[in-house]
């Protein structure tokens, strides 16, 4: 499977990225976009920015280890998951993918091809659920669960880095890199189940003006006593 050539953590903060496409920053706070088109072209911009940072990536690789390229990766997790849970800046996201795209690139030794058909890949199937959960009441706390999982999973991955061993959650990893398929059949399901329990809140009317809710008879004649 195409995506199997990313690495989990990778594709973990790939996730976390996508998390404010639907969004719009306004001020400290996270503001849901008035339309699908500007939640398509703000996701479209984050994925050029991915793609634009993974060119450059390419074109730079070679003079970092590997060791701090995951490093590297670790701490941009962790800062994208603080912005999407609160926006650190209005076009943070871009400047995030950007550098998830270099750092991606960077780190690609072979198999350029195919390593970008499989971030490709991963944006399409990740991006449709997160519009999806995006619609839903929950998605604040949805925003919240997945940062905290992105900086565990940083985390360990920094730890294993450093460290020179392998990733604590590498079991957990294997298993879901062992039946892909029935994994992204789960991580679906928990979207639909979300968006289905926590329905988004129906826009209220504007109270009509008193004088127009009057009908004509009720009204009272002008100069008339």
């Amino acid at each position: 499977m195409l995506m199997s050539l990313l690495s989990a953590d990778h594709l973990v903060i790939l996730a976390v990225l996508l998390l404010p496409a639907p969004l719009a920053a306004v001020g400290q706070r996270w503001r849901e976009q008035p339309s699908l088109r500007g939640t398509l072209t703000r996701a479209g911009l984050l994925v050029a920015a991915c793609f634009g940072g993974f060119a450059l990536g390419v074109v730079l690789s070679g003079g970092v280890p590997a060791a701090a390229l995951e490093v590297l990766v670790a701490a941009a997790t962790v800062v994208a998951a603080v912005h999407a849970v609160r926006p650190l800046a209005r076009h943070g996201s871009g400047w995030l993918a950007g550098l998830f795209g270099v750092l991606q690139g960077a780190a690609v030794a072979t198999d350029l091809l195919g390593t970008g058909l499989a971030l490709l890949a991963a944006v399409a199937v990740l991006l449709p659920l997160v519009v999806l959960v995006s619609r839903s009441r929950a998605y604040p706390g949805v925003r919240v669960v997945v940062a905290v999982v992105g900086v565990v999973v940083a985390g360990a991955s920094g730890v294993a880095a450093l460290t020179g061993g392998e990733s604590v959650l590498q079991p957990l990893f294997d298993v879901v890199a062992g039946d892909p398929w029935v994994s992204l059949l789960v991580l679906a399901a928990a979207a639909f189940l979300v968006w289905e329990l926590f329905p988004p809140v129906a826009a209220e009317e504007p109270p009509v003006p008193v004088e127009e809710a009057l009908v004509p008879a009720e009204r009272e004649p002008v100069g008339v006593r």
